[in-house]
């Protein structure tokens, strides 16, 4: 299903970041952000932080970062789209 712009900001908007991304790695409330290791590297200091005010992620260990969509295309092997379906469902 082809969806408009606003409709996956919507989708995006309305998805819990924190528990989706928390179901690949531990994460924890530093200040207003979470911290965590990276689930795309290996590594023994989390370098991997989650923005969950402005909706985004980001690894300063392997520079991987994005959104919602983003993380779950690289994690489950989706296409953009596909990523967006799981969120919506």
């Amino acid at each position: 299903m082809k969806r408009t712009e606003q409709e996956i900001i919507e989708i995006r908007d309305a998805a819990n970041l924190i528990a989706i991304v928390g179901g690949y790695t531990q994460l924890a409330q530093v200040g207003g952000k979470y911290v965590g290791l990276c689930p795309f590297h290996s590594e023994t200091t989390p370098s991997f932080t989650l923005n969950n005010e402005n909706r985004v992620f980001h690894c300063f260990g392997c520079g991987w970062g994005g959104n919602i969509f983003n993380f779950l295309e690289k994690a489950e092997h989706l296409t953009h789209e596909q990523a967006i379906e799981l969120v919506a469902e």
